[in-house]
């Protein structure tokens, strides 16, 4: 699968696509960090509407509700990216209509006494499984139509578009399964939702970072590009999404769970030590979180900046990778401070939804840098 000439305007669409999915993690981030999740206990709508009275208002509620309006835009932005890669427009129209259908029909057969063993409120469960069948039905439709009247090879940029197009209805199921279990079962269940929610969150930030980078222009001009290190630069991208997302996995545990001050003090674990006197998995995955993995990141990436640069000396097309490096270097020293206030701080809200955002920022370029290496070709 080789790229294929676009319109010029998708690779712009793509940029806004990212800046848009960035906006979606940031507003995610600042509803956590002030808890408001749980401003509206009902999905997919809010308070049973699509624009609750008041929400402007009230600043819990303004949070999360415009959390759940940006998701549904990366969603329908999904959509359009989508057909534009696949010169198709049909399957924007049936993959919805489709998925309305579907989710009525399963409102109507949904038994009540079923669900009412769940929660009390038999109506809110019946319209969240509603909800689940009409957008897996919706991108199932979508996918099937795109994949069914496509005439040809198909591209990298369409797989990755189909890709994208199911990771972010998973990622709304999961949002509002997590809002659900936690409001009607409790809210330990839902912790591991929570988890998965921020993972999957980043994870998609990679894939559409990918995709841009195979639209943007820059593309084509690394196509002739060549280094014998080609394999390591490509090796080393691949650790270093590795190392981010156990890091990610250990700080979202941390702050859903609501421990993040489980150590308190940094450098030192407790007065005159470095390590915690008592040790249990919790205290294992603070430790690990805020001093093991950002040592061996941070090392990881001086090691990238300094030995992509090295080889970019000449090559015009290798030093936009080393300007990715310095980029990567220079975010995960910002990361590092922001870690050490966020404990100094003691959680303060501004640098704690800063270390979110750069945390964010530091994921697209690793995904950045992943993709333009992976274009090279080893000689």
């Amino acid at each position: 699968m080789t790229a294929a000439p676009q319109q010029p305007w998708i690779s712009p669409l793509a940029k806004c696509y990212v800046a848009l999915t960035f906006a979606l993690i940031l507003v995610g981030g600042m509803v956590t960090t002030s808890g408001a999740g749980m401003a509206f206990e009902t999905w997919p709508l809010s308070d049973g509407s699509v624009n609750p009275p008041g929400w402007t208002q009230h600043m819990l509620k303004a949070l999360e509700h415009s959390h759940r309006l940006i998701a549904t835009l990366t969603a329908i932005m999904t959509a359009v990216l989508g057909c534009a890669l696949w010169k198709n427009w049909i399957a924007l129209a049936v993959g919805p209509i489709t998925g309305v259908v579907a989710g009525i029909v399963a409102w109507k057969l949904c038994p009540p006494d079923a669900v009412s063993v769940i929660a009390g409120d038999p109506k809110k469960i019946a319209g969240a499984i509603a909800s689940v069948v009409g957008m897996t039905v919706n991108v199932l439709t979508f996918s099937s139509v795109l994949l069914a009247r496509h005439k040809g090879p198909r591209t990298t940029e369409q797989i990755l578009a189909l890709a994208a197009a199911w990771l972010v209805s998973l990622q709304a199921i999961l949002g509002g399964l997590r809002v659900l279990i936690e409001a009607h079962v409790s809210p330990e269940s839902a912790i591991i939702f929570r988890v998965f929610h921020a993972i999957t969150a980043q994870a998609f930030l990679v894939l559409v970072v990918f995709l841009a980078a195979r639209l943007s222009p820059v593309w084509s001009e690394l196509a002739d590009a060549s280094h014998k290190k080609a394999g390591k630069f490509r090796r080393m991208a691949i650790a270093l999404l590795g190392l981010y997302f156990a890091q990610l996995a250990c700080a979202a545990y941390l702050r859903h769970k609501g421990i993040g001050m489980l150590i308190p003090s940094w450098p030192a674990a407790q007065p005159g030590s470095l390590l915690p006197v008592a040790w249990s998995h919790e205290i294992a995955i603070h430790f690990i979180h805020t001093r093991i993995l950002p040592i061996l990141i941070a090392g990881h990436v001086i090691g990238m900046a300094i030995g992509t640069a090295k080889r970019a000396a000449g090559s015009p097309q290798l030093a936009r990778l080393a300007h990715v490096g310095w980029a990567l270097l220079a975010l995960v020293l910002v990361q590092f401070t922001l870690g050490v206030l966020v404990i100094w701080k003691v959680r303060q809200a501004h640098i704690t939804n800063t270390h979110v955002v750069v945390g964010a920022a530091f994921c697209a370029t690793a995904a950045l840098y992943f993709a333009r290496a992976g274009r090279l070709r080893a000689v």
